[in-house]
């Protein structure tokens, strides 16, 4: 008899800690904010949202070198999902050690290939839009790469 009390209490307050945490786990601020927001704020949510492929993919291997007299890179992009992604785009900028100050922007580049496969990766040469000469480069052992992925589209 006193097992089942026992389970009896723990359940019941079990329940109540559990309503509790849901009411307080969004702050009435935001539960107002949410409630009178306008219907097309959802959609700029969504937009502002990132890609979630974008979590499983990594731009590694950075070679600097010049392509028509013209910075270029070299780099590959590692797919670390189990899954197939194809259509891929996006874009890479590349940043002056671990800073993302303006001032520590050493450019951005684009990509866009059909597939990489589950674990997979796949390299690429694209042109580096840049404010440097080719010469000026910082050496790749100093460059640290941020990707944002623009196709597919979640």
């Amino acid at each position: 008899m006193g097992a089942i009390s026992c389970a009896v209490f723990l359940g019941l307050g079990g329940g109540v800690f559990y309503f509790l945490q849901r009411d307080t786990a969004t702050p009435p601020a935001q539960q107002a904010a949410s409630a009178t927001a306008a219907p097309g704020a959802d959609k700029a949510a969504v937009a502002a949202a990132p890609n979630p492929f974008q979590k499983n993919l990594e731009v590694v291997g950075l070679r600097l070198t010049s392509q028509d007299m013209k910075p270029a890179v070299k780099f590959l992009v590692v797919n670390h999902s189990g899954a197939e992604i194809s259509g891929l785009a996006g874009e890479v900028t590349l940043w002056l050690g671990p800073s993302r100050a303006e001032k520590d922007q050493v450019g951005t580049l684009t990509f866009k290939t059909k597939s990489i496969g589950p674990f997979g990766s796949q390299e690429f040469t694209e042109a580096l839009t840049t404010r440097f000469k080719a010469y000026e480069l910082p050496d790749w052992q100093n460059l640290t790469a941020q990707i944002q992925v623009t196709s597919p589209q979640p």
